[in-house]
């Protein structure tokens, strides 16, 4: 690799400069992103199954694409405790233990993690998972 030099003949380290720009049209509507549709907005387009559950266990949104490889419609989901729709009742317990271990020290060890498990879908066929967990809160409720 060549090097630059300098008017005075001393050599410059070649410079690399990246810049990311997001094109306005990309950007969010300040308005949409105060609104409570911006996140039905975004699972509605998502490509993956997308599961929203309180931090009591219970569904608080689920997507199309949800209800595609689960069976279970939105309508059916959202209200009922998610362990009981799409874990596997060998895995309830770990999964009712891992969360309460996360609600009282705010240590959850597959938190921003890939992993792959076990899911159930409504007519009880088994089926390997890849997923992935992050935590957000809202004004109105926590979410994980």
């Amino acid at each position: 690799m060549r090097r630059r030099t300098r008017a005075g003949g001393k050599s410059a380290k070649p410079q690399r400069r990246q810049t990311l720009t997001v094109p306005k049209a990309a950007r969010p509507h300040p308005a949409l992103a105060a609104t409570p549709d911006a996140l039905r907005l975004v699972l509605e387009t998502a490509l993956d199954a997308v599961v929203v559950m309180k931090s009591d266990g219970v569904v608080a949104d689920w997507n199309d694409r949800a209800a595609g490889v689960f069976g279970w419609s939105r309508d059916e989901a959202v209200g009922r405790t998610m362990a009981d729709l799409i874990i596997p009742e060998r895995y309830r317990g770990a999964h009712r233990h891992g969360l309460q271990r996360y609600l009282e020290t705010g240590i959850g060890s597959v938190l921003g993690t890939r992993i792959e498990v076990a899911g159930l879908r409504k007519n009880g066929e088994e089926f390997p998972v890849e997923l992935s967990i992050h935590r957000f809160e809202t004004a109105r409720a926590f979410c994980s």
